[in-house]
């Protein structure tokens, strides 16, 4: 123990000591040079003499005449305040909901007509094709009633898919109309 703590003791006197909390010294600084003095300008002095402001120059006919016809029109103010004006409008909003949803009631109500329709029709022709195959006399006359049966309810399904087209569009713009009127009015008042 004795030899380690001599081997301690040699190393530690030798090594320099250096506190670990001791400030660097500060780096040397450069000397900022000074501005040279400019001419000071006062509040009495004009930046540029009043005799050398020219008149500026006449604006030509055809630029007034462009900026005449660009500038909008004044709104027309309403004499309804601005409480009276939103309640007006969300009462003609939901009006014209109100129609929407009528018309979409309407031509759903014609869709499902249009559907039972159909139904019955391809039911019918179903259960009279179904009698003509047992009152078959043989197998050609039963091929021959089928094939009629699937010529009959193809034409069905065009003709059905047909109308069908037709309700929706008719739904669509019936249901669109009360919404876009007013738009549109409002538009063209403008």
């Amino acid at each position: 123990m004795s030899e380690s703590k001599e081997v301690k003791d040699k190393r530690t006197a030798a090594a320099p000591k250096v506190a670990a909390d001791a400030p660097h010294p500060p780096a040397p600084m450069k000397k900022i040079a000074e501005p040279t003095p400019k001419a000071a300008v006062t509040a009495s002095q004009p930046l540029v003499p009043v005799e050398k402001i020219a008149e500026p120059a006449p604006v030509p006919a055809a630029i007034e005449e462009i900026a005449a016809t660009a500038v909008p029109r004044p709104v027309r103010r309403s004499t309804q305040n601005a409480s009276e004006q939103m309640l007006s409008t969300y009462r003609a909003t939901l009006a014209s909901f109100g129609d929407s949803q009528r018309a979409v009631a309407n031509g759903v109500k014609a869709m499902a007509l249009e559907v039972s329709g159909l139904t019955q029709a391809a039911l019918t022709d179903a259960g009279d094709s179904a009698a003509a195959i047992i009152r078959a006399r043989n197998l050609s006359d039963a091929v021959e009633v089928q094939f009629g049966f699937a010529r009959r309810s193809i034409a069905a399904l065009i003709a059905g898919s047909a109308r069908l087209s037709e309700i929706g569009t008719q739904l669509a713009a019936d249901a669109a109309r009360p919404v876009v009127a007013p738009l549109c009015g409002s538009a063209q008042a403008d």
